[in-house]
Parts: C-alpha cells; structure tokens; sequence
C-alpha cells in the first residue's frame, strides 16, 4: 500500500522526467524503456489525483490526504495531458477534469492561472520565477496541442519582454543564494524557448543569455577543479547547475567538440 509513496511526493515531476526522456533521447533502447516507466507513472498518478478512492498510496487510504487546491491540480493536469497527448494515450478523463477547472476557478482569465499578471512581474522573485515560466510554457505549449480549449490573454511574450529589462545575478555565490536563484532562472527561460528542446534553438538568437549560461558553467568547472585537486576538498560545486549549463548549451546544438 505504501509502494507509491516516493511518487505521490514528488508528484508530476515524476512521470515528466521519463517523458522528457522518451522525447528528446537519440536511443530507440532508452526511448523505449522510458516510455514504459513514463506511462506506468502516469496511470498511478492519474489514479491518486482524479480516483482517490481507487489509490492505494498511504495518503489515501489512511485518510491522510490533502486535496490540491483548483490552480494546483489544474497546473498538475496541463502537464500530465501534454505527456500523454505527445505519447498517443488516451487523456479523456484529465482532459474533463481541466475542463471542469476551468470553469469553476474562471481560467479563463489568465492572471487567476497564476495568481497574478504581467503589472506583477516586477515583485516575483527570481526562485519563484523558475516555477511561474514553466507554468507559462506548458500552457503556451498546449495552446498547439489542444487549439482554442483553455486560451490565454497573455504568456510567454509578456515574460520574455519584461526579462529584457530584469537584473540577473552572476557568479559567485552568495550568502543570500541570488546567483543561485538567478542561474536556474536562465536555465529555465532557455528551456521555454526551446519548449523543453522540442524547438532548435541558436545561441545567437539570445546572446546575453548564452554567455550568462557559458559564464555560470565555467565557473563550475572552475570550482570543481580546486575541490578535485585537493586543496578545497570542502568546496561547494552545484552538480545539477553544471548538468542544467550543459543541457542548455546541448539544446542549441553545442557539443564538447565544436564548442570547448
């Protein structure tokens, strides 16, 4: 009963991951497996969000659980029915639950998606921006997949445009974690450009952000070079930033060996 527990936690995440395994992965062999993982996770999850009384998970039959409010649950479902609509599953069920969402919260206008609009930009902080451009992206992203179901009055050209104007925190870190919060915000802006390298992107295109990334990473390397070589084995190195830089610079089509 309690063989869900580690999904249930970690929520859409989980099955998204695979997802984005299945997608973007060059090897059938990997594709495949993570596929299967992908749609498993999906079955389960769909069943402990939309069919509680069915789940087996802890939470649900110890009477423990704590119902999602509306923009939560209608988050969680945009990017659960991208994965199986990109996938060929049937997303009937997900589909009418968003649908019902909508119209009891009034989705319909955006700013009560996010709990604020394009005037509010400027007092998000940067953490809490690497979690609002995702929310943008895939709703932006199912504006493709499902045409005119859950439209937007605003979105990714509202964000972009106003991060033309945004101070960004560099290297190195601080005691208030700014470059921090700064660095995942950038990885994540490149990620809704490319919708998750579902689109080519060209380093070009966005210059300073590149060069920010390229920096941040190499900044990395530099750390890990001092903690390897002994003499700060104590050392700080952000192991997911460094792989985040990577990803970024490998969705524009870099590589080690055109791009050192």
């Amino acid at each position: 009963a309690n063989k869900c527990e580690a999904l249930v936690e970690i929520g859409d995440d989980a099955a998204c991951i695979f997802f984005e395994i299945w997608y973007t992965s060059s090897s059938s062999t990997i594709r495949g497996a993570a596929k299967g993982i992908a749609i498993e996770l999906l079955e389960k999850y769909e069943r402990h969000l939309l069919k509680p009384q069915s789940c087996k998970c802890k939470k649900c039959t110890s009477g423990a659980r704590v119902e999602p409010d509306g923009k939560d649950l209608f988050m969680q479902l945009m990017y659960l029915v991208r994965c199986k609509e990109e996938m060929e599953l049937d997303a009937t069920e997900m589909i009418a639950a968003a649908d019902a969402l909508w119209r009891e919260h009034d989705f319909a206008t955006t700013s009560n998606i996010f709990g604020l609009g394009p005037a509010d930009f400027c007092s998000v902080s940067d953490g809490d921006w690497v979690v609002l451009i995702m929310g943008i992206m895939i709703m932006e992203f199912n504006q493709l997949l499902f045409p005119r179901r859950w439209p937007l009055q605003w979105g990714l050209r509202e964000a972009f445009t106003y991060f033309r104007t945004h101070a960004f925190k560099g290297p190195p870190y601080d005691e208030e974690y700014k470059f921090h919060d700064s660095f995942y915000l950038v990885t994540h802006i490149a990620f809704a450009v490319s919708a998750y390298s579902a689109i080519k992107t060209n380093a070009k295109d966005i210059p300073w952000l590149f060069d920010y990334n390229r920096r941040s990473c190499l900044y990395w390397v530099k750390l890990a070079s001092r903690r390897l070589s002994g003499r700060r084995p104590d050392l700080l190195v952000d192991i997911d930033g460094l792989a985040e830089a990577v990803d970024v610079m490998r969705g524009c089509g870099l590589t080690d060996g055109g791009y050192p």
